[in-house]
């Protein structure tokens, strides 16, 4: 008689550390969550591929370092630690962070670099297709920063969680 496999328990968000994959969060992000600091990580892999024509390509690949850590510090300083997930069960408040991953087998979203352009218009989400964006190498200092400074994403920000059990 063959042996019927139990299921693998589901993690509990009481966990000292759980991850969580993107199928939770319908392929857009990883998350992990660490019980003891009470934080959540937010986990963006990101791979890049050089556009926007033949005779500016050596250009893109040898920028594409440079804008990878510039927009690593550009997203984790705008967003990490600027909101909050409070428990509708015992009221506090998880700290918020997240971490863009470079070099992932399977990455959540593909960023086509391009060069700047005068007139160009950088864009993501559906304009660009699911899981891709079109970025111009200066958008870590010019598009961010100025979503930075209106102050629309930098004061925290709490969303309260249904309790579950």
């Amino acid at each position: 008689m063959a042996r019927q496999q139990q299921p693998q328990p589901r993690p509990r968000p009481t966990d000292r550390f759980v991850h969580y994959d993107r199928s939770e969060f319908g392929g857009n992000f990883d998350a992990e969550v660490d019980a003891g600091s009470r934080t959540v990580t937010i986990i963006i892999a990101v791979d890049f591929t050089p556009a926007g024509g033949a005779s500016r390509l050596d250009e893109i690949v040898q920028q594409i370092p440079k804008f990878k850590a510039d927009l690593q510090s550009v997203v984790e300083g705008a967003w990490s630690n600027q909101y909050g997930l409070k428990s509708g069960c015992t009221g506090e408040v998880w700290h918020t962070r997240f971490r863009i991953l470079y070099g992932a087998k399977n990455p959540h979203a593909t960023i086509y670099l391009h060069p700047d352009t005068p007139g160009g218009r950088s864009n993501a989400g559906e304009e660009a297709g699911e899981g891709a964006a079109n970025l111009q190498i200066s958008d870590t200092e010019y598009k961010v920063l100025a979503l930075i400074e209106n102050d629309q994403c930098c004061s925290l920000k709490v969303t309260t969680l249904a309790c579950s059990g």
